[in-house]
Order: structure tokens, then C-alpha cells, then sequence
């Protein structure tokens, strides 16, 4: 019985020392924390991932809507702003893809736009401004010898200015061949 003792009397020395060392190394100054941080000062890392990946959304959302507004003409319809927002949310596209994707609908070509209104599009969707004379001609001048709308827009949409246009919107820009 002795014997038992004495080892639990050991067991509970060494536990004893264990816990006043531990508790030694927690009272080092690197490891104090505020007393005066309350946990809202604290957002756990699946949190701001989360709070990112929203603020990215309606960035997204915004650009999708943009892009109805100045390729098409018109307000945005809630299923069409859903459908491009999330295809970009999952990098099923990339922007340059779903600019084609509006530059060349149906709906756009219905519009049976001039070049000179197409490559106004151009600007207004993919450099987000209005054209400057000298670039204007130079692009109508191309259409007029013969060089397709989708090799412009192919042009338009490799930009340094329209890779500006999907940074501010935290997009890929992507590439059409």
C-alpha cells in the first residue's frame, strides 16, 4: 500500500511541476495578450473568407450588370444577372468569355449596329469610356477592309484597359482565341 502511494505521491509531484512550468511559459511576454480585446476583435478565418467571397459576389453581380447595361442597351434581368454572376463566381468563364458572351448575342445582334456604334460599344463595355477619334477610325478603318467584329473584339478585349476594368471588379480577365 505503501508502494502505491509513494508513486501516486511521485505521479502527482511530476503533474504539479508540469502544470508550474506550462503555466511559467504562458506569463512570458509573448504570449500575454490585451486584456482589454474582447473576441469581437477577433473574426475566425472561415469568416472573412466568407465576408470576401459576398463582397466579391457583388462585385461580380456589378460587372454582369454593366455589361447589360452598356452592351445591351437595357436593365439587367434578375435571372440573366444570377446566370453570368455565378458562372464568373466559378471560373466557368472568364470575363472576356462572357463579354463575347453579350457582344455576340443574339440580342446585340439583332441591334444590326454600324461598325462605327460597335466599336463605340467596344470602348464603352471594355475600356469603360467613350472613343477617342484617331482610335475610333483606326478600328472602323479595319472592319471596313474587311477584318471581322470578333477579331476587334478579340483586340478590345485583350487590353491593358479592359485587364484594368477586371481588376476593379476582382475578375479574371481571361482570353479569346
Amino acid at each position: 500500500t505503501e508502494e502505491v502511494s509513494e508513486e501516486d505521491s511521485e505521479e502527482t509531484s511530476e503533474e504539479t511541476e508540469a502544470v508550474t512550468e506550462f503555466e511559467e511559459d504562458m506569463a512570458t511576454e509573448d504570449t500575454i495578450t490585451d486584456a482589454n480585446a474582447s473576441l469581437e476583435d477577433f473574426t475566425p478565418e472561415e469568416e472573412i473568407s466568407e465576408q470576401e467571397a459576398a463582397m466579391n459576389q457583388e462585385k461580380v453581380k456589378a460587372f454582369v450588370e454593366r455589361m447589360y447595361t452598356k452592351a445591351l442597351g437595357r436593365e439587367a434581368d434578375t435571372a440573366g444577372v444570377e446566370y453570368w454572376t455565378d458562372t464568373l463566381m466559378k471560373k466557368e468563364k472568364t470575363a472576356a468569355e462572357v463579354g463575347y458572351g453579350f457582344v455576340f448575342s443574339d440580342e446585340y445582334k439583332n441591334k444590326n449596329t454600324k461598325d462605327d456604334t460597335f466599336v463605340e460599344t467596344l470602348y464603352n463595355v471594355f475600356m469603360d469610356r467613350k472613343s477617342d477619334k484617331e482610335g475610333k477610325n483606326y478600328w472602323v478603318g479595319l472592319l471596313e477592309k474587311g477584318y471581322s467584329r470578333r477579331y476587334v473584339y478579340r483586340k478590345f478585349a485583350h487590353s491593358e484597359e479592359y485587364t484594368k476594368v477586371c481588376q476593379s471588379y476582382k475578375i479574371t480577365r481571361g482570353v479569346i482565341t
